[in-house]
């Protein structure tokens, strides 16, 4: 292989390399289908050393330990094999002992029983599996920034009960400086091996110093398999008598004569503590940056390579982006390449100061006499006023020849200009002349500025002088990219959806906001983790916004006129009914005034409006809303309602028409109108956005509010909270409303719906009894002309019945379930129908018919867009191709559709494609990424919720 870093291996995008050595390569790669990162060993030493890779891939699979290394897939790279494995930040043992305190002091002596605690415990798990790890040292024990302990490397690791060997009888394996006597005479070796190699790491993380020192390898293996130990408390004077004697043992040079197991050495070592280590680790920032712009990068230095010289490369974000720390990144990367890299941080009402000092020390690293006046001139000219255009021409032509000074060695020079709209004229003046007077051919100068993008939205000085640069767009995160830099962060599994969601919503995905939230969060323990998940400590916790968005939200609400702040007002209280016709009735405006006003918000930054964002302004954060909203007085507020719900009268729905008309009495109206609304976003799959419209709505209905309108919003809002919060008692709550005016109106078909809803109630606390009694219910209830309703009532007691073992009974509601979808013509329905046909034919070994109707069913699901449809047939079809034994068949879609399922609102697809997942999983022996997948799984799943998963 060469020196050059491949692009791609296998499906992964390399980021960069980590390690390199004779044998193996180790970079950091980003799996595009997830967009998690991982870390990718690439063997090198194909002829040497395969069999003993392949040894450690599949010995690695099988385990599942909290202290021992994860590895997930394999895969070939032009000939070459490689493996993936879990990314980890951290640092050797010793370092991290060491930065505790000096050898025999309490705190070192607390993370010396720590780790090697943890270390044991590992080493017991992997000897009960009749493994030898054969290279444990503490470059191969890793201690992370939340205190967890890694053991790495298993490239050496021995199967003791393997039917073939991979070594030969007397080849060394290990590092001579922590190997037994046993390993370097080429003896046979059990787990009391490690125990050795574990008593010269307790030495050296105790003392400081290795057991037996020697630069010598043999003079170094005569030592270990001769020379008696130095006592390690005579080493370290107040290291405790029992730990010395410990390490002593473990030191013997005779197996036997050591301790009998490494989980007595973890008992030893916990009883020396004189309290039991916690299994749970607290949670620590492993990396700062919750976005590394990777893309964004590449696409630069593309540019600055193959584009010409003297144009402007613009990077762009809003407020929050990391604009700045990508320049900042940039910089470095250009003086690693060996460029010129120069900054100049503009300041308002000193940008042509900064600029001219950036030229300065661009000037100071030429070694030429003729930049000596040009320096002068420089400092001379910007003391002036330069109102003079002779004068800003000199000043154009110095700085124009000291660039050529600079750029006479032939290096590229880069000049990053940070919030470049921060600029006064007099520095874009002379930007802009320094471009027309270099040659392009003649003078690299390559020119990088940062900017916000609501200055490249309006016609400015700014614009027009730099309208022909390369603009690059550092956009927000969405959800998933979110959950995902969260996991990152953090060093864990990306944390649940929901949590992801709510991030997302406050910080609006931008990083620098992000970044400070979750900071947040983990100081306030609002984030717990439990091995390498991450969980809300409590669901109910709000994520509140961070500071630097609140102060920069303040900051543009400052000193705004009056008549800009009344239409804010309109707008927080319109919420999504954002016409500009709607917002004028509402404060007495013309539309032409409005958009006026709307125009110099979007140049000040406060709302986004314009050709490039549509005819419906919206906030450029959403905390400008929540702060212009909270200051409101009631009575303004009241006021601003009745106008909304005047000026909503016979348009569309919207969530903030119907709270503004139910905030005027109007109960009638706002609840046909939200439930009109929510029945669409239900039927879309929108779950929670149905709940948002319908929730302000319920919470202000009560005993005497009844009618069929009243009755469907009770029941579409049990349905939504059955799909989100299945155990939430206000469920129950609407359910037992939505019966009882069900029973006065003596509608069949809304009966019947209230019976199916109350089934899956008890479905998902698994009473499954009374879930089959009350689908039998809807049944009896149904009329018979909704042939719609039937088949999904035939097609859950098929459901119902199958689950109760009653397969003949399960294949007679099918072809019931079948029959009616057909009839009723609805595409979705005749797939769901399908789907449990599919169900019995799994249930009857059938796989082939099972695999075929399954795949006509996603297909029928596609042509009516249900994605969720779609999802959970997925689920099942990977089953049948599991049970097929095609397991990479499977997980080829499985991990390609999981982190959509992910973003759906209703989770009940994600809950059902992780688990399909960790069953092949599981069936391969790939035991640490089952793991994770139900982890993820619990974390997702909440107590009492769903007991046929919890049980699988």
């Amino acid at each position: 292989m060469g020196v050059v870093v491949p692009e791609y291996i296998g499906p992964y995008r390399v980021l960069r390399p980590i390690a390199t050595g004779g044998t193996a390569e180790v970079y950091e790669v980003l799996d595009p289908a997830s967009g998690e990162r991982l870390a990718l060993k690439l063997l090198v030493a194909v002829s040497t050393s395969l069999k003993r890779f392949n040894r450690e891939y599949e010995a690695m699979t099988r385990l599942n330990h909290p202290s021992i290394v994860r590895v997930y897939h394999y895969g070939l790279h032009q000939g070459h094999p490689w493996l993936t494995m879990e990314l980890l930040r951290g640092q050797p043992a010793q370092t991290m002992v060491k930065r505790a305190g000096r050898p025999g002091s309490r705190e070192r002596m607390s993370e010396v029983l720590r780790v090697g605690y943890h270390v044991s415990r590992a080493l017991h798990y992997i000897h009960d599996r009749k493994m030898v790890h054969r290279d444990l040292k503490s470059a191969n024990v890793l201690v992370l920034p939340d205190d967890r302990i890694k053991l790495l490397d298993f490239g050496a690791a021995a199967l003791l009960d393997a039917t073939e060997r991979i070594t030969q009888d007397g080849e060394f394996v290990g590092t001579f400086a922590y190997a037994s006597p046993e390993q370097l005479t080429g003896r046979a070796l059990d787990h009391r091996s490690d125990l050795y190699s574990l008593g010269v790491l307790l030495f050296r993380l105790a003392t400081g110093q290795r057991p037996f020192e020697s630069d010598d390898a043999n003079q170094l293996a005569r030592q270990h398999l001769h020379d008696p130990p130095p006592d390690p408390a005579g080493v370290v004077p107040n290291l405790p008598r029992p730990l010395a004697d410990l390490i002593l043992a473990l030191l013997a040079k005779a197996p036997t004569d050591r301790p009998a197991s490494a989980d007595q050495v973890a008992r030893e070592l916990e009883a020396l503590h004189g309290r039991p280590f916690s299994s749970r680790s607290r949670l620590a920032v492993h990396e700062p940056h919750s976005a590394s712009r990777e893309m964004e990068h590449k696409d630069l230095w593309k540019h600055l390579h193959e584009g010409p010289a003297c144009t402007m490369v613009l990077v762009h974000g809003e407020e929050g982006s990391d604009r700045v720390r990508f320049l900042e990144v940039a910089r470095a990367s250009a003086r690693d390449r060996g460029w010129g890299a120069y900054t100049c941080q503009m300041r308002p009402g000193q940008g042509l100061q900064r600029l001219v000092d950036a030229l300065v020390a661009m000037a100071q690293d030429c070694d030429h006499e003729a930049v000596y006046p040009l320096v002068e001139a420089l400092r001379t000219l910007t003391g002036e006023a330069l109102a003079n255009p002779r004068d800003r021409a000199t000043l154009r032509q110095a700085a124009a020849s000291v660039v050529r000074l600079r750029a006479a060695g032939g290096r590229p020079i880069v000049l990053f200009i940070q919030e470049i709209h921060r600029a006064d004229p007099l520095a874009i003046d002379l930007i802009g002349g320094l471009r027309r007077l270099l040659h392009p051919e003649e003078t690299p100068l390559k020119l990088v500025a940062s900017g916000r993008s609501m200055d490249l939205e309006t016609t400015t000085e700014l614009v027009r002088r730099l309208g022909d640069s390369y603009r690059i767009a550092l956009r927000p995160l969405d959800p998933r990219e979110v959950a995902v830099a969260v996991g990152n962060m953090l060093g864990r599994r990306p944390p649940p959806a929901e949590l992801a969601r709510r991030l997302h919503e406050m910080t609006r995905g931008e990083p620098l906001y992000l970044e400070e939230a979750v900071q947040d969060l983990v100081d306030m323990g609002g984030i717990e983790a439990d091995g390498s998940r991450l969980a809300w400590a409590e669901q109910s916790m709000e994520v509140t916004p961070p500071e630097r968005a609140r102060n920069n939200a303040e900051r543009v609400l400052e000193n705004l006129p009056v008549l800009h702040r009344r239409l804010l007002e309109a707008m927080s209280v319109a919420q999504d009914a954002l016409e500009p016709s709607v917002l004028g009735k509402m404060i007495g405006f013309t539309t032409q005034e409005v958009a006026e006003v709307l125009t110099a918000l979007s140049s000040a930054g406060v709302v986004k409006w314009g050709t490039e964002h549509g005819i419906r302004p919206s906030w450029r954060h959403p905390i400008l809303a929540d702060i212009v909203r909270g200051e409101l007085h009631p009575c303004r507020r009241h006021s601003l309602q009745r106008g909304l719900a005047a000026a909503v009268l016979g348009m569309p729905p919207t969530r903030g028409g119907i709270e503004a008309t139910m905030s005027v009495g109007r109960t009638r109206d706002a609840v046909r109108a939200a439930v009109g609304l929510a029945q669409k976003l239900f039927a879309r799959s929108e779950v929670r956005n149905a709940l948002d419209v319908l929730q302000p709505v319920i919470d202000r209905l009560d005993a005497r509010d009844t009618g069929l309108h009243v009755a469907e919003a009770h029941l579409l809002n049990a349905r939504c909270l059955l799909t989100i919060a299945p155990t939430d008692p206000a469920s129950a709550r609407s359910l037992q409303r939505a019966r009882v005016i069900a029973d006065d109106l003596r509608d069949a078909s809304f009966s019947a719906r209230v019976s199916m809803a109350q089934a899956r109630m008890f479905e998902v606390i698994g009473h499954y009894t009374n879930a089959a009694k009350h689908v039998r219910q809807a049944w009896d209830v149904r009329p018979k002309q909704d042939t719609a309703l039937g088949a999904e009532i035939a097609s859950e007691l098929a459901h119902a019945s199958r689950r109760h073992g009653d397969l003949p009974k399960s294949e007679q509601w099918v072809e019931e379930a079948i029959e009616a979808a057909e009839k009723s013509g609805d595409l979705a329905i005749q797939a769901a129908a399908n789907v449990e046909a599919a169900a019995c034919q799994l249930a009857r070994g059938h796989l082939p018919d099972a695999e075929r109707t399954l795949s006509r069913s996603m297909q029928m699901f596609e042509r009516c867009d249900r994605r969720v449809g779609f999802l959970r047939t997925l689920a099942l079809w990977s089953t049948v191709l599991r049970h097929q034994g095609r397991f990479s068949e499977a997980l080829s879609q499985l991990y390609v559709r999981l982190p959509e399922s992910s973003q759906c609102q209703d989770p009940t697809p994600y809950t059902e494609l992780l688990l399909a997942t960790a069953w092949v999983e599981l069936d391969l022996s790939r035991l640490g990424r089952a793991q994770e997948l139900t982890d993820e799984l619990a974390a997702t799943v909440h107590r009492g919720e769903h007991l046929h998963l919890r049980l699988e």
